[in-house]
């Protein structure tokens, strides 16, 4: 971008911003690098562009709210097709916490207390907390991940 620096060239840096922040949550909420950032081609980062794509498709049309209109008429088949993605990399990351925290995956409830007070051999909290998915996205453009000038990414370097 330095290259770019010229005071009078518009950057679009909201795609760069998106990968980065589900780079910093997923490493945060879940504790796993996706590399959203080196590659952002890869089957979850896609998944996570396509559910936002859907999700705002189906908020600017009532017509797709029921359910059943969504999934015959819209989006809906490629919606679940996505989220199923995104909650296999969720349950896999929590079934590795589990096993490598020496729990196992067993059915036992676990409060946030009991979680809080858990320490690592750092003296770190353990971060074994089951996590959802943060989808990044504007309501600007259809494209979430598009260059194109509608989007709010620009700025002036």
């Amino acid at each position: 971008m330095r290259g770019l620096a010229d005071g009078k060239t518009t950057v679009n840096v909201f795609n760069d911003i998106t990968l980065c922040a589900l780079d910093i949550i997923c490493e945060t909420a879940m504790g796993r690098s996706v590399n959203a950032q080196l590659n952002s081609d890869s089957d979850y980062v896609q998944a996570v562009y396509r559910a936002s794509e859907y999700t705002f498709i189906r908020q600017r049309s009532p017509w797709l709210w029921p359910d059943f209109l969504f999934r015959l008429i819209g989006p809906g088949k490629k919606y679940d097709e996505s989220l199923n993605i995104l909650h296999s990399f969720t349950e896999k990351v929590i079934k590795e916490r589990h096993m490598s925290s020496g729990r196992g995956m067993t059915k036992t409830k676990i409060t946030m207390e009991q979680m809080l007070s858990e320490q690592d051999s750092a003296g770190d909290r353990n971060s074994d907390w089951p996590s959802g998915h943060a989808v990044c996205t504007s309501s600007e453009g259809s494209d979430s991940h598009s260059s194109t000038s509608e989007r709010s990414g620009y700025i002036h370097v």
